[in-house]
């Protein structure tokens, strides 16, 4: 199988990753990537960039040689209705959003609760991939599975 896009990365500025924008542009052109998507977490999680870091996205190219890249941001589901924590100036800024279940960020519910808050978190726009953490396994639960690189590539 021939990988063509990674769409859940980070960079130094999420606080737990060691490379840079750069870099990361960079290696994916060298693994022959037709897609690179920068997520970058927002604010609940510790360590990470401050919302003003999304709104300077446009100064950002997003294609370099045959590489497309977009911009987004792993967004943290903060409680069962969905709501979210990037405010919609942050929202408007970003190619995509990442929504994500961190125990750090919302009490682990029932299957009722973390079911509604997923469901929820998906009727935003924006919102293309969820993740979901549970006992250190991530699951990637892609909105219209195949296709997301299509609505990646062409938004």
């Amino acid at each position: 199988m021939i990988d063509i896009l990674d769409v859940h990365t980070h960079t130094i500025a999420s606080g737990h990753a060691y490379s840079t924008l750069q870099e990361m542009i960079d290696s994916a052109k060298t693994k022959g990537l037709k897609l690179l998507g920068i997520t970058e977490h927002t604010n609940k999680m510790h360590g990470t960039c401050s919302e003003i870091y999304f709104y300077n996205f446009k100064v950002i190219p997003r294609k370099q040689d045959d590489l497309l890249i977009r911009m987004g941001a792993e967004i943290n589901i903060i409680d069962y209705d969905g709501t979210m924590d990037l405010s919609t100036k942050a929202f408007s800024k970003i190619d995509y959003g990442i929504a994500s279940l961190h125990d750090i960020c919302i009490k682990p519910g029932s299957q009722e609760e973390n079911t509604s808050a997923i469901i929820n978190a998906m009727k935003h726009d924006k919102i293309k991939i969820i993740v979901i953490l549970i006992m250190a396994i991530i699951l990637l639960i892609m909105k219209n599975s195949l296709l997301l690189l299509k609505n990646i590539m062409f938004f």
